[in-house]
């Protein structure tokens, strides 16, 4: 039997002798990079297994017919993942499992046959990576949007990781930066929308392919990045990638393949990028031209430089999950935002380490300098700067993103890789010196961010005493990882193994966070039923339902008297006259409000297309009506349910609604999946071994 050198002589059969052994295996780079994959997952991995999902499954606590106890404040942009992303994966399945193509949810605004569904990229139906779902009873949604998020972490730590390692860190700087990244505010707080981490996961992978002049890599990851869902961060992910391809040494002809890769991924992406570009200018975002007015509302929407300070204390400005879901995120015009737009934590250790590694400037490569100038200007652009005119005036459709923070992720990617970096270069000076940049600007964004309350007049006795909390919780980690670092540095040569405390201190410290932000729900509580939806399902399956929903205040308010908001009937195969899309057809929209007679879409929110009154619903042909549980019952309707969830109305004579029918299998899809097709037969046929050889002769 193989016995190792080192433990052939028995004098070395100490405990000290096996140690070093497993901390040589440890250090080989497979092995390595396989535990660090299984600590970074093994979080998402045991929640699956336990049954637990991020899946906001606390939205039932706040709606009329559940009537449970609240266990988490009310937070709008978390809910819509079970208002929108668990019914279009849920429609998807049912479509693909009958052997159809889901051009359209035929359960939200059923008045119209439908809203669109495939043309939404952020249905991801087109995504490789999704395509074993497709097989699986619908009933499995929510687990399979777990998985999802399980393995992405995992594809994106395992880049971040390379990545860092290709830029010369050493692997206890590669961890910090997968780390710092994959565990970051900017992706954890988006986590119950699918499509955030999906297009992420293949930033880090562009990046490396661009660095590596892997061509074909990098054709097949900007396909994956634009299928993935979210346009606008594949469209920051192209634009970062195509700065690293000009900016680092190349010849010319390298970046021009470089580029071509990046093109030919756009056109195999054409089966879903055509679509929804169409749909895009046709809905009611869409056909926003640039104009100075426009220019300012998109500017009110950019993070404050005061906001900064969450770098260090995330939740200096308060939590939507503690203290009852006070805070006061607001734009410099005082307008109010969610935690999650502008989220920029990556834990204490990344902005520690950054500084300290930015005095030592002028040792790094060119690529590594490019890295802090991409993100330079991604700070520059989500704090407004007038570099986002360029990109607003210069760039197509971008007038119709809306907010130029949900650049972030790029900085915390940025920040992370040179934090990874400078963990083998820093000394003892530049410690000190970054130390004190960081808490002087800290320092400064605090200063700032009380000129903003007092010009706001808000309650200081509130705010202050969130804050004080929030940075004397904060106080231990900070000075912790401070030490941590003179430590681990002092200690590094001697003893290498000591510096593999950073990540772990990283780690513990923004699993805590995130602890606090999520509250954990149960796969089980995904797709809930009362006594009411089940009468529903028996005597209204085919029939327009209409579910009374008045205003949907995008702050901590929780809708007052909800009962099914637009999308939660979709999870029960139940046609709703209403909707909830973030690309509502422009058409659909005058079509609807033409008929009701009023606005449908609350001044706050202009995703969400409800019924506000009974008369709308009369208007709007609905057979069935849903309400809070009322004796009241309005003229021209019957009463045909009633209990403790919710009073349902049946009308005496439904409106007959005569409208034009449309088509919604558009010329762009059909367009866009014949290019694909052609697409991949010619970069088949063009790697063919006869096709090269054929070449060479010539």
């Amino acid at each position: 039997m193989w016995i190792p050198s080192m433990m052939r002589h028995p004098k070395t059969w100490t405990i000290f002798a096996v140690f070093r052994y497993v901390i040589n295996l440890f250090r080989q780079r497979y092995l390595m990079v396989t535990l660090f994959l299984f600590v970074i997952t093994s979080k998402y991995f045991l929640m699956l297994i336990n049954g637990q999902t991020f899946i906001p499954t606390w939205v039932y606590d706040h709606l009329t017919p559940w009537q449970t106890e609240i266990k988490a404040p009310w937070n709008v942009l978390s809910a819509d993942g079970i208002f929108e992303f668990l019914p279009w994966r849920k429609v998807v399945m049912e479509a693909a499992a009958n052997g159809l193509l889901p051009i359209v949810n035929p359960y939200a605004a059923s008045t119209l046959g439908g809203q669109p569904l495939l043309a939404n990229g952020q249905s991801g139906f087109f995504y490789p990576l999704h395509w074993p779902f497709w097989i699986l009873p619908s009933a499995l949604a929510p687990t399979t949007m777990m998985v999802s998020i399980a393995f992405h972490m995992g594809i994106l730590a395992l880049g971040t990781y390379q990545l860092a390692r290709r830029l010369s860190a050493s692997h206890v700087g590669a961890a910090i930066a997968a780390i710092g990244f994959s565990q970051s505010a900017t992706l954890v707080t988006w986590l119950p929308l699918a499509t955030h981490l999906t297009v992420l996961a293949w930033l880090p992978w562009m990046w490396l392919a661009a660095l590596n002049k892997s061509y074909k890599h990098l054709l097949l990851l900007t396909m994956m990045s634009l299928l993935a869902g979210h346009l606008q961060l594949a469209m920051y992910s192209l634009l970062t990638t195509g700065i690293f391809i000009v900016s680092t040494k190349k010849p010319l002809l390298q970046s021009g393949r470089l580029l071509t890769a990046l093109f030919l991924g756009l056109c195999l992406s054409a089966c879903q990028l055509m679509p929804s570009i169409e749909l895009g200018q046709q809905s009611h975002r869409g056909g926003v031209a640039a104009s100075p007015a426009g220019y300012a509302a998109y500017i009110s929407n950019a993070m404050p430089v005061s906001h900064l300070i969450t770098w260090l204390s995330p939740n200096h400005y308060g939590n939507p999950n503690t203290n009852g879901g006070t805070n006061w995120l607001l734009t410099n015009s005082g307008v109010p935002n969610n935690y999650a737009e502008w989220a920029l934590y990556t834990g204490v250790l990344i902005p520690v380490l950054f500084f300290a590694g930015m005095f030592t400037f002028k040792t790094l490569r060119r690529d590594h300098k490019v890295i802090a100038v991409i993100g330079v200007l991604a700070l520059a652009i989500a704090v407004g700067s007038p570099l986002c005119a360029a990109m607003y005036y210069g760039i197509p459709g971008f007038a119709a993103t809306g907010n130029p923070a949900r650049v972030l992720p790029v900085l915390s990617l940025a920040i992370s890789l040179l934090a990874g970096i400078a963990v083998s270069r820093v000394r003892l000076r530049h410690l000190t010196l970054g130390t004190f940049v960081l808490l002087v600007i800290a320092g400064s964004c605090m200063a700032l961010a009380d000129q903003t309350i007092q010009k706001l007049s808000l309650p200081r006795d509130v705010t202050s005493a969130i804050s004080a909390y929030a940075i004397l919780n904060q106080i231990p980690m900070i000075g912790l990882s401070i030490v941590a670092c003179v430590v681990c540095v002092r200690l590094r040569s001697r003893y290498p193994i000591a510096i593999w405390v950073l990540p772990a201190l990283l780690l513990a410290d923004l699993w805590t966070w995130s602890a606090s932000y999520h509250p954990a729900g149960r796969v089980a509580d995904a797709i809930k039923t009362t006594p009411g939806i089940d009468f529903l399902k028996l005597n209204a399956a085919k029939s327009p339902i209409a579910c009374l929903v008045g205003n949907w205040s995008i702050s901590s308010t929780s809708p007052k008297g909800a009962t099914l908001p637009p999308n939660l009937l979709t999870l029960h195969q139940l046609h709703d006259i209403a909707t909830y899309d973030s690309l509502i057809l422009r058409k659909d929209k005058e079509t609807l409000e033409s008929l009701a007679g009023t606005s449908l879409m609350p001044p706050e929110n202009g995703n969400l297309m409800r019924v506000p009154t009974v008369d709308a619903a009369t208007a709007l042909g609905a057979e069935w009506l849903v309400l809070p549980s009322s004796t009241v019952v309005p003229t021209g309707w019957e009463l045909a349910y009633t209990g403790s969830d919710m009073t349902i109305l049946r009308s005496s004579t439904p409106a007959a609604i005569d409208l034009e029918p449309r088509s919604l299998v558009t010329s762009s899809l059909r367009l866009g999946i014949f290019l694909t097709i052609l697409m991949i037969a010619v970069i088949v046929a063009t790697n063919s071994p006869r096709f090269k050889t054929k070449l060479l002769s010539v």
